[in-house]
Order: structure tokens, then sequence, then C-alpha cells
């Protein structure tokens, strides 16, 4: 079965509690508890009302809590299914113009301002009776394109002891489930896990598949798809002429000695320099804003053309936070679904609130 990670994760951190009342599954309870409290020893009967993160303890109680209880049956990531009629509405320019090509190609005709994607023709509005998706789902469903998926190793393998990071790697691999067998923390060897076992314990000399804690970061982030620029120095190098952070780059193809940024001097062994911390290339999303003006986010930074709005979107978004919320007038409510800005800045075209609210989302999204 597939659980929903989010509600797992604020099961995990105490912040919702499961209400076994509506619906009781012994099964579902037991591996939704399995999943968010992994060291817990028990199995859980299934006869209490709620389940809840111990406050005491890295475990659950069955002990009713003031916290929002969450239907169990709501921890089942529910199947999606590709609708008859479907549409696809995003500012981002880069997706926009897939959406586009796509659509194109089914035959139909694009016309500048049509800026809903369906499977039936270009739109102004959302037409009637279609179902909105997401883009990453037109990726997955229409295109066909995997996900990512995480490449954490899938057989045995060692984590190599470097620079005295023992208790980290013990911590890392605890964060993950595994069991510690070890009896104490080691300067030197290897950490070994066994994907059977779900222990690791340590060795001086390993044959299985070896990584460093960075390298193991990278394959469970996926990150070893993105492209490297350089590494970054773990500490002072060279009686600390090259400071702890330093990037290194690989100036020539396959050189074998990787020089540091504005250096000419101060080279190190490429098979030393690829276990330290990669740099990657900036992610960079362009969000069409009124159709009228692009905005570009990289590295959680807001730029309107050579301009660094970071900060005034940030106020903006703030300030208007009761938006989608209700408000109180007298012995009346009313609720703002969207605002409607007539001019931002140099920009005197209309913009609204839920569009700063996407580039604000993605500056955030990347820091």
């Amino acid at each position: 079965m597939k659980l929903n990670k989010d509600l797992i994760e604020k099961l995990k951190n105490g912040h919702i509690a499961i209400d076994n009342q509506r619906n009781p599954n012994v099964e579902l309870l037991r591996a939704v508890l399995k999943e968010a409290f992994p060291f817990c020893s028990w199995n859980a009967v299934g006869n209490c009302i709620n389940y809840s993160k111990n406050r005491n303890d890295n475990d659950w109680t069955s002990v009713i809590v003031d916290l929002p209880t969450i239907p169990l049956n709501d921890f089942l990531e529910k199947e999606f299914v590709l609708p008859e009629k479907w549409c696809v509405l995003t500012n981002v320019v880069n997706e926009f113009e897939i959406l586009k090509n796509y659509v194109k190609s089914l035959g139909y005709q694009y016309a500048d301002g049509y800026n809903i994607m369906t499977n039936k023709g270009f739109y102004t509005y959302k037409p009637t009776y279609y179902t909105e998706i997401t883009f990453e789902q037109f990726k997955e469903y229409v295109l066909k394109e995997k996900p990512m998926k995480e490449q954490f190793p899938k057989d045995d393998f060692g984590v190599i002891v470097e620079n005295n990071n023992g208790k980290e790697i013990i911590d890392y691999l605890v964060s993950k489930g595994f069991i510690n067998k070890c009896s104490g923390v080691y300067s030197y060897g290897n950490y070994v896990v066994s994907k059977n076992s779900k222990e690791f314990y340590h060795l001086l000399n390993v044959t299985q598949n070896k990584f460093t804690l960075q390298q193991l970061k990278n394959l469970e982030n996926n990150m070893e798809n993105k492209e490297i620029i350089g590494w970054k120095t773990p500490y002072d190098l060279f009686g600390g002429k090259v400071r702890k952070g330093t990037i290194y780059l690989n100036r020539e193809n396959n050189a074998d000695c990787y020089i540091p940024r504005d250096y000419t001097e101060y080279g190190v062994t490429k098979e030393i320099v690829e276990t330290w911390e990669p740099v990657y290339k900036s992610k960079e999303v362009v969000i069409r804003m009124g159709n009228s003006f692009d905005l570009t986010i990289k590295d959680g930074k807001v730029w309107h053309k050579s301009d660094n709005i970071t900060q005034f979107v940030q106020n903006l978004v703030n300030c208007f936070d009761y938006v989608n919320k209700d408000q109180s007038y007298g012995q009346y409510k009313a609720q703002f679904k969207d605002v409607i800005f007539s001019s931002t800045g140099c920009e005197r075209t209309e913009t609204k609130l839920s569009e700063w609210i996407l580039v604000y989302n993605e500056s955030q999204k990347q820091k």
C-alpha cells in the first residue's frame, strides 16, 4: 500500500493525530504507525480512538491529545486517474511552452492570451466540466514521463568514515530506519549496512559498494542527475590559503587535478575532490505576470530584469495573508478569493495576488 508522505511527516512530528473511529483498519493502522515511528517495537491492537506521537519519546501513544485528527483512510495515497477532460493552468514560462507545443501537436491553433491548455484546445477560461490537473500530473500521465525515484542503494553497502564524521554517519543511517549494532563511534574504517536485516555495523575493510556520506545523500535525493559545476572544500587547505567552502572546478575535461575557482594553484586530485559536497547548476524559473511581464526566480531570489525584488515580493504576500480566510465584519463574515493590483513597482499592468504567491512559493522552494 502507498501512504501519504505529507500526513506521515505531520504525524511523526506531532502535528496531527490519527482518527481510528470512523473506519478502523488494523493493517493500515500498523503500516502508518510503523512508517512514522520505525523504532517503536510494539504493534497497535486497533481498539483506541486516536493515535499520535508520544511527546516524551519517538514512539506513538493512544492517549487522546488536543491535536487535529485525520481519518485513518486519508493516510492512504489516492490513486490518480487521468480525467477524460482535463486542463492545466500555469504561469511558469517553460511549463507553458511544453503544454502549448503538446496541444498544438493535437492539431489545435494557438493565439496569444489563451493560457489554459486542455486536451481539446486552448481557452482563456476554465471550460465547464473540465478537471484541473497539475503540470507534474500532465508530465506523468499524459506525456508518460516517469517521475524521479529514490536512488538509495538496493543492496548492502558501506559508508566510508572520513574527517572524523562517524557520529554524523550513525545519525544519518538511524534517521533512515537502520538499526545501530556498533559498539561505539569510530573515526576510521566503514559502516556497513545490511538491507535485509536493516542493521549496520563497523568494519575496517569491506567488499560491498562504498560511498561517502555526501555521495549517499546525493543518491537519495536524486542529485546525481543534476549538472555539477564544482565541489566545496569541507575544511581549510594549504595552511589556510584555501578556505573552507571554496569551490574546486574541473577546468579541463577529465583532468586528474582540480583547481579552486579564482586560483591558478593549490590543485587537489580528482579522487579526493569528488568526495566533497557538490555544487549544482542553479535552477532558474521564469513566471509570467499578468500576461505582460516576466519575473525570474533563481537561487531563491526574485528578479525583475536586473532588479532584486525578493523583499518586495515577501512583504507584498505577507501583507495580504488574510486572503482565503474568513474575515469578521460585525456579526457577518466575508472571504477574499483574490486581490487585483493595478500596478506594482514600475509595471503599470494588472496582476493578481495569486500570481505573486506563486512567485513567493517558488522562491521559498529554491532556498
